[in-house]
């Protein structure tokens, strides 16, 4: 299973790249620390970017570590357009998607939801966070089968959500995390 950061959005309510802003708690900016968090559980490691994003993001990662949205996918909005460049790139690894504004999200629900992936995975295809109002798609374990309907299913709804209530799921429950640590941050007076 391979890990992705997703950076690739626009920022466009926080008004600054925020897989760029810096966690002086941390010393590290919001992208390091999430790839860090999934460095312990993934054999690999990836940031997913825009093409806008390669240079300031290769001041602070490997260039081997970046992966630029697809152009093959040029019609696609949202997350899901990372989600499936990854796909497009690796069609046989696993993937573990955790947007880089989840700044919050502890280490240790990260491994409850890798280790029901690994007891799970022949009968779940994703593996999801979920709190009292919603599943977090930018916190999930996507089985390569699960993208590959995915992309077959695709059509003008870019939700990752309804993507994954098409497919059979496992939501870990907020019994078991802080739902405060699935807040994203979206604007510049909330981290």
């Amino acid at each position: 299973m391979i890990g992705v950061v997703l950076c690739g959005g626009l920022s466009s309510r926080m008004g600054t790249d925020k897989g760029l802003i810096h966690d002086s708690s941390e010393n590290k900016i919001w992208s390091q620390i999430a790839k860090e968090k999934l460095s312990s559980l993934c054999s690999k490691t990836y940031l997913s970017i825009n093409q806008n994003q390669f240079s300031s993001y290769s001041e602070y990662f490997n260039k081997d570590e970046l992966i630029i949205d697809s152009n093959a996918l040029k019609d696609i909005a949202g997350p899901i357009k990372g989600l499936l460049t990854f796909y497009l790139t690796f069609p046989k690894e696993d993937i573990f998607f955790l947007a880089c504004d989840i700044v919050n999200i502890s280490s240790q629900t990260l491994k409850t939801l890798y280790e029901n992936y690994c007891k799970q995975k022949e009968e779940y295809k994703i593996f999801c966070v979920q709190t009292e109002s919603h599943l977090e798609p930018l916190c999930a374990i996507y089985a390569s089968e699960s993208l590959s309907v995915i992309r077959k299913n695709l059509s003008n709804d870019f939700s990752l959500q309804k993507q994954i209530k098409k497919q059979k799921y496992f939501s870990l429950n907020n019994s078991y995390f802080n739902e405060n640590e699935l807040k994203n941050f979206n604007y510049p007076q909330e981290p």
